[in-house]
């Protein structure tokens, strides 16, 4: 998983804002799941990156570029693109990308995130564990599941900066320092 850029924080969070006020009178879920398969487009692929961020191809050109690459995406997206483009800020999508899913995830009411399991949970399981924390947190919520051996044994819950550790493993680390 990418980790955002320090320096790329602050105006990501800029954009992020603007782009979120320009979507609000349109299809959220349309328009990120754009805005993210752009973003996946362009991580990927170094050679068209290095491209839009190259200091020695004009804005037009880039803007070209994004053109034919996005034709079957809304004006919405090409034109935050081209703004991007224009302000020399093509480098800070995927930390536009994260803080954009945060505000729409706030305006929604979900909260995304990470249990860790030491084996693949069923789909039961993923179901019982949804519920709860949906029910806790009182918020629908967006779970990603891992699987890490190492645990030994029940759970990692992840939401933001808190951790809660229900693992064996640590359970056995606390035991230990007694």
């Amino acid at each position: 998983m990418k980790e955002l850029t320090l320096k790329n924080v602050k105006p990501a969070k800029r954009y992020a804002e603007a782009f979120f006020e320009t979507m609000q009178e349109n299809d959220f879920d349309k328009i990120l799941s754009e805005f993210k398969l752009i973003v996946q487009i362009i991580e990927e692929n170094e050679e068209f990156k290095n491209f839009l961020n190259h200091p020695c191809i004009s804005n037009d050109e880039k803007k070209q570029l994004i053109k034919e690459c996005s034709a079957n995406f809304s004006d919405i997206i090409k034109n935050f693109l081209f703004v991007l483009i224009d302000e020399n800020r093509i480098n800070c999508l995927f930390e536009i990308q994260t803080f954009l899913i945060d505000k729409i995830n706030k305006k929604n009411n979900v909260i995304e995130t990470n249990v860790t399991l030491a084996f693949e949970p069923s789909d039961e399981i993923k179901q019982q564990i949804s519920e709860r924390l949906k029910k806790k947190l009182n918020a629908d919520v967006y779970i990603n599941f891992t699987v890490n051996p190492n645990i030994i044994g029940g759970l990692k819950i992840q939401i933001k900066d808190t951790v809660i550790d229900l693992s064996i493993s640590k359970k056995i680390e606390n035991f230990k320092k007694i």
